[in-house]
C-alpha cells in the first residue's frame, strides 16, 4: 500500500493491482461491457481481511494497471498501513 498526496494536501492510500490481475480485468471488461465510470474506474467490491465494501478501481495509464484506494476506516480495522503488501478478493459490479 502506498500513499498518495494531492497538491493541497489531501492524502490517499492506495494498492496497485498486479499487471496479470490488472489483464484480467481488462480483459472481463471487454468481454462484458462492464461499464466505466468517473475517470475511467471500475466499481467492484472487495474484501482485505474481513473487511468487505464496495468502491472503484482507478486504471493508472502511466504503469497500466489498476489502482484500488483502501479507505480510513479499513485500515484501521485491517492494522494495514503504508509499504504493507495486501490480500485483497476483487470482484467487478
Amino acid at each position: 500500500m502506498f500513499r498518495w498526496q494531492a497538491e493541497n494536501g489531501v492524502c490517499w492510500y492506495f494498492v496497485y493491482i498486479d499487471k496479470d490481475t490488472s489483464t484480467k480485468i481488462q480483459n472481463t471488461l471487454r468481454k462484458t461491457k462492464i461499464p466505466r465510470i468517473a475517470f475511467g474506474s471500475v466499481r467492484v467490491e472487495v474484501s482485505i481481511g474481513s473487511s468487505v465494501w464496495k468502491t472503484s478501481l482507478f486504471p493508472s495509464s502511466k504503469e497500466g494497471i489498476f489502482m484500488l484506494p483502501v479507505k480510513a476506516l479499513v485500515r484501521r480495522q485491517e492494522s494495514v498501513e503504508e509499504g504493507d503488501l495486501l490480500d485483497i478478493t476483487l470482484s467487478l459490479l
